[in-house]
């Protein structure tokens, strides 16, 4: 298995097609849609935004992977505890832990999406309330955060290099 680099994927950031703001709103789609729909039902929606927001779709797909099979195991109690404050009925995390258990076992199983849906479903109405409210929360400030650094950062990395290809340049005139 290959050891992530956040370095790579800055630099794989950074060298997007498009405008600051297509990868900011990729960053954002991705982000929004990750905390927003359950793992197994993220791609066609998120790709679908993308093209809809004309934001970049790699980058949209990529961010997606925000919640997976594995950050899933903390972003979902939490998600659900702050759906849960939101709602004004806390849950208590230990209760959604063990509410979640049967979604993971699922989701590591080799059955059917249709079957891993149904572990999610059968969390019941309380829980999945919850999920979406929390997720539509933390998908929106976080998707905010991720725009505002994204495109930022894509910008200060084009300037910055445009400087540098202006210096080359200049100085190799002067040779």
């Amino acid at each position: 298995m290959k050891k992530f680099s956040f370095k790579k994927f800055y630099m794989k950031v950074m060298r997007q097609e498009g405008t600051p703001e297509s990868v900011g709103r990729a960053i954002f789609i991705g982000v929004w849609t990750g905390f927003v729909l359950p793992v197994g039902f993220q791609t066609f929606p998120a790709l679908l935004l993308a093209f809809i927001f004309k934001a970049n779709k790699a980058l949209t797909w990529i961010t997606t992977n925000i919640s997976n099979p594995v950050s899933i195991i903390v972003i979902y109690p939490v998600q659900c505890y702050v759906g849960s404050l939101l709602i004004f009925k806390p849950f208590q995390l230990s209760t959604l832990k063990e509410k979640f258990g049967s979604v993971f076992r699922a989701l590591q199983q080799d059955i059917s999406w249709a079957e891993k849906g149904q572990a999610f479903l059968d969390l019941g109405l309380d829980i999945l309330i919850t999920f979406f409210v929390g997720g539509l929360f933390l998908g929106t400030i976080l998707g905010l955060i991720g725009y505002w650094f994204g495109s930022r950062a894509v910008r200060l990395y084009r300037k910055h290099k445009e400087a540098k290809k202006a210096l080359h340049q200049k100085t190799g005139e002067e040779k």
